[in-house]
């Protein structure tokens, strides 16, 4: 199709986390339009923005079975993983004008090879180039991949009136791959060219369906097979839209259906996108009802040749030209395009009829829109459709060590199967035949497991990657036996895993690790999220001996006391000392602990406070002499920790007292019925004050030793630091532990200033001198 309008940088800003449940991964990155890339590996779409290609309409994307990217084309060029030009993968033939200008087959069987078929830009009715196919080997150069320098451009339908449709759609056994073309072989009839991919390679012999066609028809509009492989819908931009049966064993095509036309076509360039529902019963399409707007049509399959045809949404997208293009994607929903607008709409529902398919702006940009001056093209990547099928087979179960279910999705459709779990150490275990057998993986890791679905004289082979986890590992070691009352630990023997594992105790504990005092069972149950082990424990208890040393001991004086721990026949340790007899003999004060084992090994201890308060038991000291005005304490010697009473003889009852008056003062203390008193005379006299310093304001150094030195008299005993100013503020002299020495040499008369300052109590002295003859 001619493409008349340049195309602005188009980039998709989407957001979320998304886990495919039932497409191949094949599809999971979308190249497309103007830089536009897409990732279908979380539950939204992501976009990014390193696409090398910048495509008007058709373009085609693979990755591979894990999802990893492998290379992206528009027919013209194709770009490797790195976004960088594959090596000889420029100057194909297709064109990125044309609907679908490119579709990607992996060569079944082979991990290497990959067909790269193209369609060139039909103009005026014909195509130039026709359908072309490269072979590309994707390990070369290092996994970038190279195009095979003897198999590029090679020619598959010739120029002439090839429209720009390419579909993809595997074969019946799942193996081979269908890739189906269409022509206009003459006026009112109408071709579809099945072309099959084997394990062999390219069939280039076509099966050819001839019927009639549309009134009117042009190369441009899209060819979509339906996910199950049993039907085609082929839109025709000039005409309409007509459905057909497809025969997937055969390649056949038939029963052309023509979708209604409830209203006038308005002008040319009316019909483009289209796809259909994963259920396979529901038909969208794309239809223009002005030069400005497209609208979002939803046509009943389940229904008939006439059922009824559903406008879902008649405001969807304006601007001129506007073509749209639908996708269906590994996450069940179905993509539309909108030309020269910063939208993309989703379909969320499609398998619902009527408006209840909930067709919006797709929820996972920024207020719905593109970033910032970027634009929709046409297209949307081009891919084999059965990828996009719901899974043949489910399982449930992926720990190791545990069974795996698996079942058909639809056990109808098999006369018989044959698994192939991907276990080949598990040797005859590796294969069943059954409907729905289970399989137990020893080791954590990913299998693929393979389905073959005998139907009507038919092998159909399936494949699944299913990921087994390791089970966490939980080991309570063996059945313990605890002395009664005291505390045991219990935590699995291994080592906590670093994958947020989940601890469930018996007792309703969550912690790693639990106490236990008494016995019983006790279990531990380990989740990582998919998998649970558990593992169970017996805990018995035994006695402890009984220790009892008795009430805490007090006595006055000097006094002898023995201890007994009791427990005839057990160990002993006692502190401090650490004596190991049964009883012991103490006379001091001290806190005394005895650790009792018995012959089974479990321990008790106890401890004793001893006090001997030895006579006399408190002095007051000698008799004290004091200036009247100073305070006295009397104290009475006995620790803080000493627990005591204490009288004082003015009733106070604490461990001193200050007094300030001449008189006898006693203290008397008691504890546990003894009792000590103790006197001391205190003496208060007149003190004359102590003389005041002096400190001469003028010095007369002429060597007459009278004043000729700065001198201070009755200054409190110390050490002294002196600094002297001139009378300009000038520091000229300093001296520690001034001993009247200044002025030591010669100087000039007149005023100076000094600071005296102690250095140990900081007290200072301040003023000035004058020195003269």
């Amino acid at each position: 199709m001619r493409t008349r309008l340049s195309l602005l940088p188009l980039f998709l800003m989407l957001t979320g986390i998304f886990q495919p449940l039932w497409a191949q991964r094949q599809t999971e990155n979308w190249f497309f339009g103007n830089q536009a890339a897409l990732e279908f590996s979380s539950a939204k779409p992501s976009s990014f923005f390193s696409s090398a290609m910048i495509s008007p309409e058709g373009s085609a994307t693979i990755s591979d079975k894990q999802g990893n990217l492998l290379f992206y084309t528009d027919g013209q060029t194709i770009w490797n993983r790195l976004h960088q030009q594959m090596a000889n993968g420029t100057g194909l033939l297709g064109s990125n004008g044309s609907t679908q200008s490119a579709l990607i087959v992996p060569q079944p069987g082979n991990d290497s090879l990959y067909y790269l078929f193209t369609s060139d830009e039909n103009i005026a009715g014909n195509s130039t180039n026709g359908i072309r196919y490269n072979i590309i080997n994707i390990n070369a150069n290092n996994g970038l991949g190279e195009v095979l320098a003897n198999s590029k451009n090679l020619t598959l339908t010739g120029s002439g009136p090839i429209s720009e449709k390419l579909a993809g759609i595997h074969h019946f056994n799942n193996q081979d791959v269908w890739v189906i073309a269409h022509r206009f072989q003459s006026v009112g009839t109408q071709d579809f060219l099945a072309y099959k991919v084997t394990a062999t390679g390219l069939v280039t012999t076509p099966v050819i369906s001839t019927m009639a066609s549309l009134p009117v028809v042009s190369g441009g509009g899209h060819l979509k097979a339906s996910v199950s492989g049993d039907k085609l819908v082929a839109t025709f931009t000039d005409y309409g839209i007509q459905v057909f049966n497809f025969d997937n064993k055969t390649g056949m095509v038939s029963n052309p259906q023509t979708i209604p036309n409830l209203f006038p076509r308005p002008n040319s360039n009316s019909y483009y996108g289209a796809e259909f529902s994963p259920d396979g019963q529901k038909l969208y399409y794309t239809r223009k009802d002005s030069p400005f707007n497209m609208q979002v049509w939803q046509y009943d399959l389940a229904g008939g040749p006439y059922a009824a045809v559903n406008l879902i949404n008649n405001t969807v997208t304006s601007g001129l030209g506007s073509f749209m293009a639908m996708q269906l994607a590994n996450n069940g929903k179905i993509y539309v395009t909108r030309h020269s607008t910063t939208v993309l709409y989703e379909i969320a529902n499609p398998n619902v009829l009527g408006n209840g398919c909930n067709l919006q702006a797709a929820s996972f940009f920024p207020n719905n829109l593109l970033a910032s001056s970027s634009m929709n093209g046409f297209g949307l990547p081009n891919f084999i459709q059965s990828y996009l099928a719901p899974a043949r087979f489910n399982f449930s179960g992926v720990c190791a060590e545990s069974p795996t279910v698996f079942s058909l999705v639809n056990p109808a459709s098999a006369d018989s199967v044959n698994w192939n779990f991907g276990d080949p150490a598990s040797v005859t275990l590796n294969t069943s035949k059954q409907l729905q057998p289970s399989h137990t993986y020893s080791l954590p890791g990913t299998y693929n497991v393979t389905l073959t679905i005998y139907s009507q004289g038919f092998a159909s082979v399936f494949e699944r990657q299913v990921t087994i986890l390791n089970k966490p590992l939980v080991d309570l070691g063996p059945d313990t036996t605890i002395c009664e009352g005291q505390a045991h630990t219990l935590k699995s023997r291994f080592p906590h895993s670093p994958f947020n594992e989940r601890f469930k105790w018996s007792t309703g504990d969550t912690s790693a690790a639990i106490s236990v005092t008494q016995a019983g069972i006790y279990w531990l149950q380990l989740n990582n999220g998919k998998c649970t082990t558990s593992d169970t424990i017996r805990v018995y208890t035994k006695p402890v001996p009984t220790v009892d040393l008795g009430d805490d001991f007090f006595t006055c004086g000097s006094a002898t006391l023995t201890l007994d721990a009791g427990n005839l026949g057990a160990t002993y340790l006692w502190q401090p000392g650490g004596q190991t007899t049964r009883t012991i003999t103490v006379n001091t004060t001290g806190a005394y602990k005895v650790t009792v084992t018995s012959d089974n090994g479990c321990s008790t201890s106890d401890t004793k406070n001893v006090s001997m308060l030895g006579l006399p038991g408190m002095d007051l000291g000698n008799d004290i002499t004091a200036c009247e005005g100073e305070i006295i304490t009397l104290r009475t010697g006995i620790p803080e920790t000493a627990p005591a009473t204490f009288l004082w003889n003015d009733n106070t009852s604490g461990r001193e007292m200050q007094v300030s008056k001449s008189g006898k003062y006693w203290a008397r203390i008691s504890r546990g019925g003894c009792s000590y008193t103790d006197t001391i005379n205190v003496t208060f006299n007149y003190c004359p004050p102590p003389p005041q310093p002096f400190i001469p304001n003028i010095v007369t150094p002429n060597g007459d030793n009278l004043n000729d030195k700065l001198t201070f008299i009755n200054l409190p005993e110390g050490d002294w630091n002196v600094r002297i100013f001139n009378r300009w503020g000038m520091q000229v002299y300093e001296k520690k532990n001034y001993r009247n020495e200044w002025p030591e040499t010669k100087i000039s008369h007149g005023n100076y200033y000094y600071i005296f300052e102690n250095q140990q109590t900081g007290k200072q002295f301040k003023g000035w001198v004058e020195i003269s003859e």
